[in-house]
């Protein structure tokens, strides 16, 4: 028997699993069982997060809900043509809703003047989209480290498209390589004071002690 002709091969046993793209760190890090020998002690980290669908508005003017240009519309031409033969299909029968039926929150505002304002402060960098929280000043805190973060437009000159693939590979490895910091024990300076025998404790009554403070100048 020739070996073209066997059902299992080193070519295509099913016990084997042929990569032939080269292996990226992301793909290492997200299947660390998948593409590493031998892992050990490793903890599977979140795949997959909701992505981020605000777009940030430059017209204070604009209402707080509308449809920007930069979505891609859907073409409806399709969708016209399966409801015609849906609807074409269908007996025609008159279906009215009965009196006092009313749609919910019918009586409700969409939004308001400071909808807008309200939704940009939710996706405001941090600390400002918090309500509470760690006082910091303003120069600590990075605000342009939320550009980087975000593709990159491929209209830009290639120096700033390496200046940006440069500080998101600092970010990742800064972030990789952060430990949390160590629990630190509360330290009480009279009783490690009163442990010593330099130092005594003593009650004295208000007039007595009044009397030893101008006694001492």
């Amino acid at each position: 028997m020739e070996k073209g002709d066997e059902d299992w091969n080193e070519f295509n046993d099913i016990n084997k699993l042929i990569i032939r793209s080269p292996l990226r760190t992301e793909y290492r890090i997200a299947f660390p069982h998948l593409y590493n020998n031998r892992p050990r002690k490793v903890r599977l980290c979140i795949y997959h997060t909701p992505m981020v669908m605000y777009i940030k508005t430059e017209d204070p003017d604009l209402p707080a809900f509308y449809y920007d240009p930069l979505i891609h519309p859907i073409t409806s031409a399709n969708k016209e043509r399966r409801e015609k033969k849906v609807y074409d299909e269908d007996d025609d029968d008159d279906w009215i809703l009965p009196d006092g039926v009313e749609p919910f929150l019918k009586d409700t505002q969409l939004y308001t003047d400071t909808t807008a304002a309200g939704i940009s402060l939710l996706f405001a960098p941090r600390p400002f989209n918090m309500r509470s929280g760690r006082m910091r000043r303003s120069e600590d805190i990075p605000l342009v480290s939320e550009w980087y973060k975000e593709h990159c437009p491929p209209s830009y000159p290639v120096k700033v498209r390496v200046s940006y693939q440069k500080l998101l590979k600092c970010f990742v490895l800064n972030e990789l390589h952060h430990r949390p910091p160590k629990a630190q024990k509360k330290k009480h300076l009279f009783r490690s004071l009163q442990a010593t025998k330099f130092f005594q404790t003593t009650e004295l009554d208000w007039v007595e002690a009044g009397l030893q403070v101008c006694r001492q100048g």
